[in-house]
């Protein structure tokens, strides 16, 4: 990650937004299950678009998101720097080979059925305490860390641009790659909330889907991609902050 690459994610970041809110936009204005008319007016299109109900699902979506995300990065720096010891690389193969092999919607049904139907250490769904957390937040951070973990060690394989230490090397490479992957993360995250019925994005996403409630569901799509942008955006700045300039050749 370059200082031109960050100036020109700067350039399209606004721009993205503006597409993102125009497609939206669009989409709630052009399509309707059930309806030869599909017209809805401006005022009204705004008026949903900052509604309290919107900001609800928000409030449901945002402690998942920012927990998973924390979690993610520490534990993909963790096996990163264990992929470095041959007995850790050994052990870290394994764990890819059984969990990577597997579907994430099967990983979390075991994992529900495991720790929630069977040992009932958790809730089964609903986001209700923070109990609630710890099932959705530690299965994603687990599955995408052990993902992300394997490209970073094949990064640090192949890529001798990066100079400095085990640990710098792993942290560069854990923020931008995740910049590049954050896309397969978000899209893991809504799969979570649908599966354990969180109330956020990814279980309205459904339940609006369903009912052919296109506004709704259009907004809900433009806060999705804002997140994406954001994210994106965000890890792409600490990857090129993580380095000093002569630690890149």
């Amino acid at each position: 990650m370059t200082g031109k690459d960050i100036i020109r994610k700067s350039v399209f970041f606004i721009p993205s937004v503006a597409v993102l809110f125009a497609l939206a936009l669009l989409l709630a204005k052009a399509v309707s299950f059930g309806s030869s008319s599909a017209g809805i007016g401006f005022n009204v299109f705004i008026k949903k678009f900052i509604s309290s109900d919107i900001f609800a699902v928000l409030m449901k979506t945002l402690p998942l998101l920012i927990i998973s995300l924390f979690f993610t990065i520490i534990l993909s720096i963790i096996f990163g720097l264990s992929s470095h010891s041959r007995i850790g690389d050994m052990w870290l193969s394994l764990l890819h080979g059984i969990f990577m092999s597997m579907p994430v919607f099967l990983f979390f049904f075991l994992a529900l059925l495991l720790f929630s139907q069977t040992l009932n250490m958790v809730p089964g769904g609903g986001m209700a305490d923070e109990l609630s957390y710890i099932l959705p937040v530690s299965g994603l951070s687990f599955f995408f860390a052990l993902y992300l973990s394997f490209k970073i060690r094949y990064q640090k394989s192949i890529d001798n641009r990066v100079t400095g230490g085990n640990f710098k090397k792993t942290l560069y490479f854990a923020f931008s790659l995740f910049s590049q992957e954050c896309g397969i993360f978000l899209s893991m995250l809504l799969v979570v909330e649908f599966f354990f019925y969180s109330g956020g994005i990814g279980y309205e996403w459904s339940v609006n889907l369903h009912k052919g409630n296109i506004t709704y569901l259009s907004i809900l799509v433009f806060y999705s991609g804002l997140i994406y942008v954001i994210i994106r955006y965000l890890f792409s700045l600490f990857a090129f902050f993580s380095y000093k300039k002569d630690d890149l050749k």
